[in-house]
């Protein structure tokens, strides 16, 4: 079997019990963005996971300063992982493939995909045609 990324990208767990699951970091190899994932994910399961029997959510009964900390790494990740996005977004468009086929993959629409990899590169957000 190849270590090429795309064969650990999703990964099964079984229904029941607890699955494990390991991160191999060297911070000064890997792009900050996926450190900052790296870093923050399992604090993120442990806090944003948990499921009730009864529905209730356990993040209720947590103090505003703790539910805004958590919130604030939250939205890091997220930003860092949309990061990573753009950055594909923009080595797609190096390989001429069309905003309407990146569009396709992110679930987006083709002119909401150019407007943002027009703002992620600094260019002007005028319509130009695909």
């Amino acid at each position: 079997m190849t270590k090429h990324w795309s064969n650990r990208l999703i990964r099964s767990f079984p229904p029941e019990g607890t699955s494990t699951v390991e991160i191999a970091l060297d911070a000064s190899t890997t792009r900050i963005p996926m450190v900052v994932v790296a870093s923050r994910i399992t604090g993120l399961i442990d806090a944003l996971g948990p499921v009730r029997e009864d529905g209730t959510d356990p993040l209720a009964e947590e103090d505003p300063g703790d539910l805004l900390w958590l919130l604030d790494h939250l939205n890091r990740t997220v930003d860092a992982l949309r990061s990573q996005e753009d950055r594909l977004i923009s080595l797609l468009r190096e390989k001429g493939v069309s905003y309407a086929r990146i569009a396709a993959a992110m679930e987006m629409t083709a002119p909401g995909i150019r407007r943002r990899h027009h703002r992620a590169v600094g260019l002007p957000s005028e319509d130009d045609e695909d």
